[in-house]
């Protein structure tokens, strides 16, 4: 039987660490659950407006959302107009996401596809692509951002989980330990998973007629991530979001997560 030990809060590193242990006397195992630093910014956010707190998650996370967004629809303009709603976006649903055990890098990436996809004929793009394939062999071979591009729609293939492991794992570049703790399992087993994950984007593209190695694909992965933005791009975004964006539901304290038995 476990019961919560205690939880503190390291500002400075972004952490939130709970602490779980063995009810009564005798030896146990201690799990540490962790939010990283955009989650817990976030929370800020939403617990006290603070735009500071949002302008950070705006500048980690805008290069992924920009380059996502270039990708899917092709022209820089209608990139930046899909990377200003998906920060309006995130504004508005800030009170509910912070609720739920959300990865902020993740939950960006996916709502950047789904805006971008809106703009685009995904027909004439698909049959677009194709032509431009045509006589391509091994993908290492390919150009990059035809690479990332078909990366992109295979990872929407895979489960919320899978594509948050692997953002976790290749566009953050966090090591296992890292993860592990964010997830309350082992490095181990988050090693397994992510390499399952990474398999399976593989098998994914083979069947589009993309044929990668793994050590290709991983490395491929790690350039989804983006350039970083001036100071006065994210001051730009962030105050566009803010201006349009609603915060519906407040929200003062953290919700414990669930707890597991180990």
């Amino acid at each position: 039987m476990y019961y919560i030990g205690g939880r503190c809060q390291d500002w400075a590193m972004g952490h939130l660490f709970f602490f779980f242990g063995p009810y009564g006397d005798g030896g146990g195992v201690f799990l540490v659950m962790v939010k990283f630093e955009s989650e817990m910014l976030l929370a800020e956010f939403v617990s006290s407006r603070s735009e500071e707190a949002f302008a950070r998650v705006v500048a980690k996370h805008s290069g992924l959302v920009m380059a996502t967004g270039l990708r899917k629809v092709g022209n820089r303009a209608e990139a930046e107009e899909v990377m200003q709603e998906v920060f309006v976006l995130l504004a508005k649903k800030a009170g509910a996401l912070v609720k739920g055990e959300i990865v902020v890098s993740a939950w960006l990436y996916r709502q950047t596809c789904r805006l971008a996809a809106n703009r685009v004929r995904g027909e004439v793009r698909r049959k677009r692509r194709e032509e431009e394939f045509v006589g391509i062999g091994e993908t290492e071979n390919m150009n990059g951002n035809m690479m990332l591009a078909e990366i992109d729609e295979a990872l929407e293939q895979l489960t919320e989980k899978e594509r948050e492991l692997v953002i976790f794992r290749y566009v953050e570049e966090r090591d296992y330990a890292e993860i592990a703790s964010r997830f309350g399992m082992s490095a181990e087993a988050v090693r397994k998973k992510v390499g399952r994950a990474v398999e399976k984007l593989r098998v994914l593209l083979a069947k589009r007629g993309v044929s990668v190695s793994a050590s290709a694909l991983a490395l491929a992965l790690v350039g989804l991530s983006g350039p970083k933005f001036s100071a006065a791009v994210v001051a730009r975004v962030t105050g566009v979001a803010l201006k349009e964006g609603v915060v519906a539901v407040s929200y003062t304290h953290l919700t414990l997560p669930t707890i597991y038995s180990v």
